[in-house]
Formats: C-alpha cells, structure tokens, sequence
C-alpha cells in the first residue's frame, strides 16, 4: 500500500510539467493553423479534417525587420534575424522560439497585410 500512495504521489508531481508541455504544444499548434491562441480549438483538432484558412500569413516578408518587432526576446531576435526564416513553420522549427514568439510573429505579419 505504501509503494502505491509512493507512486501516485510520484505521479501527481509529474503532472503539472506535462500540463505545460500540453498546452505549450497546443498553442504552437494554434500559431500553425493560422490562429491566436486564445482563438484555438485544438482540443478539438483533427488531422484529417484539417484544411489551411486562406488568410494564412504562412509567409514571412523577406525585408522583415526582426530587431524591431515586439513581443520577442533578444535570443529569439537573433536567431530569426540569422536563420530569415521564409514560413512560420521554418520559424517555428527553430531551436528556441517559443510559441509565443510565433504569436507575436504571426500577429506582425497579420498587421502589415492588412494595412
């Protein structure tokens, strides 16, 4: 019985970095689909019903000026001012730029088209 409660208590430390992880890979997946996070319904996301929106920026400006661009960190600036990612999806797989910085790019690219 001791071993048990050992591992449920065992358990129940493991979920609150699992929940973070999931809703992290959520939003992520809201930037990818065109979405804001707060907009997702990707607990409802399905593969095969899956379709692009037409208004999707996927695109990224070649003449974007990261190191102007708010909502990002110094690390991330860097990294995409380097790399000049051409999609949001080459962007999302660099290494440390976080969903929220995909918002923010996404959100940037979304402003500039629509003036």
């Amino acid at each position: 019985m001791v071993a048990q409660e050992t591992a449920v208590a065992q358990a129940r430390l493991l979920l609150p970095p699992l929940e973070k992880a999931l809703d992290q890979q959520r939003n992520l997946l809201a930037v990818l689909t065109g979405q804001f996070p707060s907009e997702s319904a990707a607990a409802s996301f399905r593969l095969g019903a899956f379709r692009l929106p037409r208004k999707l920026p996927l695109s990224l400006p070649a003449d974007l000026d990261y190191a102007g661009l708010g909502g990002l960190s110094n690390e991330v600036r860097e990294k995409l001012a380097a790399v000049r990612p051409a999609t949001l999806g080459q962007a999302a797989r660099i290494e440390g730029v976080t969903p929220g910085a995909l918002t923010a790019l996404l959100a940037h690219v979304r402003r500039r088209r629509a003036a």
